[in-house]
């Protein structure tokens, strides 16, 4: 029972990944199910309530961590969420192993971002001088095209993953949380 919750688990933080990399907005009740399907998980498993409370405390403390963060304007308050949803999984045994991952995870998606940034703007560059030449000349293509309309899908792509938006940190933290639901399964763990 415990695979087929981490499996849902799983599909929830792919789905938070995919919504982050589109809209840079993670929803609060999808966080939520990963959240809970972590005391699912404890409960059907027969976890004391001393360690349930122990992963609450390290989810917690991610939180508040994160909510200083979010006050500074460093992380994004749907990261702080998924991320103190992620971290009551993980507890205090791998915790810090799961902030590894997520961290090495968030170098090459803010390196991918960095690149999507520079692409869109060169794009938008072309587009807007396309538009200006269309529209000196006085065709009908200069009403009917805007300037910074992605076409193709690597221009989608490059819009969603731009750092314009913001990083979608969402992406590292679901590969990362993802790591930490498995880890005590691939291992064979123990439940601590």
């Amino acid at each position: 029972m415990s695979t087929l919750i981490r499996l849902l688990a799983s599909v929830a933080l792919c789905a938070l990944a995919a919504h982050d990399i589109r809209h840079r907005r993670l929803p609060t009740r999808l966080v939520a199910v990963v959240g809970a399907l972590y005391f699912v998980d404890a409960l059907i498993a027969g976890d004391s309530l001393h360690l349930i409370l122990s992963h609450g405390a390290v989810a917690l403390a991610v939180f508040a961590i994160g909510f200083v963060l979010f006050a500074l304007r460093w992380i994004g308050g749907g990261d702080v969420k998924l991320a103190a949803a992620i971290f009551v999984w993980t507890g205090t045994a791998l915790a810090w192993p799961v902030l590894l991952l997520i961290s090495v995870a968030g170098l090459p998606l803010a390196a991918c971002s960095l690149v999507a940034t520079r692409l869109t703007r060169r794009r938008e560059r072309a587009n807007a001088a396309a538009f200006a030449a269309s529209a000196a000349v006085g065709t009908a293509a200069a009403t009917d095209r805007q300037p910074l309309r992605p076409r193709s899908a690597g221009d989608k792509l490059a819009y969603w993953l731009s750092a314009k938006r913001g990083v979608p940190y969402g992406v590292a933290l679901a590969l990362g949380g993802t790591a930490g639901l498995w880890l005590p399964v691939i291992f064979r763990l123990p439940r601590f």
